[in-house]
């Protein structure tokens, strides 16, 4: 008989051992599963990120809080269009009216606003730039400059259309193009010391504006609009010096329409020395740009159609040497165009337009950051870059996209570059593309919530922002001015100013220790947080 032997049981395993540090924590990942998130990275943070700024280290810390400077409440409509500063004045675009607050900073009052009378503003957003120490202002009706102490509209230069013409126009020469500012036009002559009769260069004239002749204002003559004829009763004298223009005639020529080409502009870039314009409902392709240091001057011969006319230009972009417009999504075609410099024997330094092979649109804007053109796109933001075969895009939104592509009104986006990052306002969130942190060419980001207004309760989602240096300023529909500033926000209650805790968190991944059979526990003891402190916090870690 044989003797029965159970089989032995197998040996039990060690429990395996493993140490886990969270630390360089880069940004959110909303588009892996939690157990696929890597472990530098949070599948669900909520207003927090990197302050490169501060000297207490690169750690993970809460947004600051939303100061409330004031707000303008108006009978109509009170939602902030824009805030343009020139040093530290600013110009507020608010519903129909503009106002300028002398003194925009940490005094800020209400009560200094002065409004700008006989302006009626476009309720749009609008936009500015700075040329020669003055602040200019567009809106897509109005074409504005603000010298420090009064805004007035822009007046345009007065061109020299011609020169060098004989009397009756012979020998004219063609010289500056017709201002779209200005309805006044110069015609240099030279006198012959017996004709009356002086052709200008066009007709239809309504007003002789002045006249000199040899530097001096002559007053006896007469006019024949139609014909655009001067006549004076004593021929003006020939030149000491043959050949020489003496005799100048200022006019008006009234080209109805001629000034909408620029007033009626939204976009506005600095580049070369001129300024360049676009966004104009009635001419969506088109590029305009003035004459060499001159903001007030805008040549009608100074202007490049990019595509098709039906697709409006979103963003202008400067880059290093060429200036970039993108265009709508909104049919085929190319969507990206540059222009670059070059000579022309006619007309001196122009700007034809290079197309690209790029064919996917703009959605709201686009901006330079850090040297790299980004646009938010129907598809999420895009790069452009320069490829071997011509201009090329690159994704780099990858990780926010299933939040940032569920967005409605994404056309409403604005976007500004603060601290090195890339901010995009959208609902009442603030999404921010950290270039400092990439990989695979990819922004790393993080998202803020709550960027607004809470009043009796309600949320006013900001719809402006405004960066100035390291400051980074929202503003509401409702007319509230908000800084980023401090350790909670503002709100109002029952009519009164009261604080409200930012709420925030960064929740790591799902850890499955590389394997997914195993069962793991956590020793409560042996876990360590590095943290910063930040004054009137609340840390609460499970």
């Amino acid at each position: 008989m044989r003797e029965y032997r159970p089989a032995p049981m197998p040996a039990m395993s060690s429990p395996m051992k493993q140490r886990r540090v969270y630390g360089n924590l880069a940004g959110v990942d909303f588009m892996s599963t939690p157990a696929r998130v890597l472990p530098f990275r949070s599948p669900d943070a909520k207003n927090v990120y990197k302050n490169y700024l501060s000297e207490a280290g690169q750690a993970i810390e809460t947004r600051p809080g939303l100061h409330l400077l004031g707000s303008i409440v108006q009978d109509g409509e009170s939602k902030i269009y824009g805030i343009h500063f020139l040093e530290d004045k600013a110009l507020i675009h608010c519903g129909a009216k503009l106002y300028i607050h002398a003194a925009f900073g940490g005094d800020f009052e209400m009560s200094a606003l002065e409004e700008v009378q006989n302006v009626v503003m476009n309720e749009q957003h609008s936009s500015s730039f700075l040329y020669d120490g003055r602040l200019y202002v567009l809106d897509g009706n109005n074409y504005l400059v603000y010298n420090g102490q009064t805004v007035s509209a822009v007046v345009g230069t007065v061109p020299t259309t011609s020169t060098s013409a004989a009397p009756d126009g012979g020998g004219r020469v063609p010289y500056q193009g017709v201002n779209y500012l200005s309805d006044r036009r110069k015609n240099t002559f030279v006198a012959d010391g017996v004709s009356m009769v002086y052709h200008l260069d066009a007709t239809g004239i309504t007003e002789i504006n002045s006249v000199t002749i040899d530097g001096v204002a002559e007053t006896n003559f007469s006019f024949d609009g139609a014909l655009g004829t001067v006549t004076f009763v004593t021929a003006p004298t020939a030149p000491l010096t043959p050949g020489t223009d003496n005799v100048v005639i200022e006019f008006t020529k009234t080209t109805a329409g001629y000034a909408a080409h620029i007033t009626g502009c939204t976009l506005c870039r600095v580049f070369d020395n001129r300024v360049f314009f676009s966004g104009n409902d009635s001419y969506k392709g088109v590029l305009f740009h003035s004459a060499l240091d001159d903001a007030a001057y805008f040549p009608d011969e100074a202007w490049y159609d990019d595509g098709r006319d039906n697709v409006p230009i979103r963003a202008v972009v400067t880059a290093k040497e060429s200036i970039v417009c993108l265009k709508a999504d909104s049919a085929a075609g190319s969507k990206v165009f540059s222009h670059r410099a070059a000579l022309d024997d006619v007309y001196g330094k122009v700007y034809p337009v290079s197309e690209s092979a790029v064919t996917l649109g703009v959605r709201s804007t686009g901006v330079n950051f850090r040297d790299e053109i980004v646009y938010l796109s129907p598809q999420g933001l895009q790069s452009v870059a320069a490829g071997p075969e011509g201009t090329l895009l690159v994704h780099k939104s990858t990780l926010v996209d299933r939040k940032l592509l569920s967005e409605a009104a994404a056309e409403e986006a604005r976007m500004e570059v603060w601290n090195n990052y890339l901010c995009i306002l959208l609902n009442g969130r603030l999404y921010l593309a950290d270039s400092r942190q990439q990989a695979s060419g990819e922004y790393e980001w993080y998202v803020w919530d709550n960027i607004g207004m809470f009043k009796e309760g309600v949320f006013h989602a900001a719809s402006l922002l405004v960066a100035r240096k390291e400051e980074l300023i929202f503003a509401t529909c409702d007319g509230d001015i908000l800084i980023l500033s401090g350790t909670h926000d503002d709100s109002i209650a029952a009519g009164n100013n009261v604080t409200r805790l930012i709420e925030s968190w960064w929740i790591t991944p799902m850890d499955i220790f590389d394997t997914l059979t195993h069962l793991k526990t956590t020793g409560k003891r042996g876990a360590a947080a590095l943290v910063k402190r930040i004054p009137n916090s609340v840390l609460k870690i499970d």
